[in-house]
């Protein structure tokens, strides 16, 4: 069996073969590409496989997406089985997975993550639960609006001289 990427042999004695050996069609389909850009349907099953629920953890999905686009390692080739699967098989250890190289980074950043946005929501639900937080414009009105009714209540118990310092009697 010969080790650099090229007709590698299992135990079970199935034929492998990395990119070098792919039909040109295989190759491109799985050839590094700086301008690669995953489908909308391939985001949201990685994102399934990261545990993700794509709705309620909309901000991270940039995680998916950066994954699904993440180059191989140094020493890292996509190979094939003769069934046409894709593994990844490292030339210089001779170790061989299944998942991309990168995905136990992708997962742990997920799920890294995913701690650092469910803390925020909760310090947001205490917050939201202690004070009103009202648009600007609205806390103005409402603010004249109490100065105004004040002043209509305030005017019948003042007497006259201390509302208008040019009032003479």
């Amino acid at each position: 069996a010969e080790y650099m990427g090229i007709n590698i042999m299992s135990s079970d004695s199935f034929e492998f073969f990395c990119q070098e050996d792919a039909s040109e069609a295989e190759a491109e389909q799985y050839v590094e590409d700086d301008e690669y850009e995953p489908t909308e349907q391939e985001i949201v099953e990685y994102c399934e496989w990261l545990g993700m629920d794509v709705e309620a953890d909309r901000p991270l999905v940039w995680i998916a997406r950066e994954a699904l686009k993440a180059p191989l390692p140094e020493n890292w080739k996509i190979c094939y089985t003769e069934d046409r699967e894709v593994y990844y098989f490292n030339i210089r250890t001779g170790e061989s997975i299944w998942d991309h190289p990168m995905d136990s980074y992708y997962k742990a950043l997920f799920h890294q993550e995913k701690a650092r946005l469910d803390r925020r929501r909760r310090k947001m639900r205490l917050f939201q639960g202690s004070l009103t937080i009202l648009p600007l414009q609205d806390f103005f009105s409402d603010l004249c609006e109490q100065a105004e009714l004040a002043d209509m209540d305030s005017k019948g118990d003042i007497p006259e001289h201390l509302l208008d310092p040019m009032y003479s009697a």
